[in-house]
């Protein structure tokens, strides 16, 4: 038998493997799947809601709804901003 790298991985084997774990060793293997399981149903959620998101501001746009306002006004606008809030704080 070969090393883990050099055999076909399935989840037959890896079951088996964990199988011969101790008991802790099992609890801080099922922990750890435990949480990338929810760490993807996490994730999951964010793009969902992000694509939701995505889609409404689209429709803003595509609809008139919203105002786009140009990258070098913004940046502009927000050091002006920025100044201000620095000499009333001197």
């Amino acid at each position: 038998m070969g090393t883990i790298t050099e055999e076909i991985v399935t989840s037959e084997r890896v079951t088996e493997m964990a199988l011969v774990l101790t008991p802790h060793e099992q609890a801080v293997l099922l922990a750890r799947l435990h949480e990338n399981l929810e760490s993807m149903e996490r994730d999951s959620e964010h793009e969902a809601a992000w694509g939701a998101e995505i889609e409404r501001r689209v429709r803003e746009v595509e609809n008139g709804e919203v105002e786009l306002i140009d990258h070098d006004v913004v940046m502009r606008e927000a050091r002006e901003h920025l100044a201000k809030l620095r000499l009333a704080r001197q």
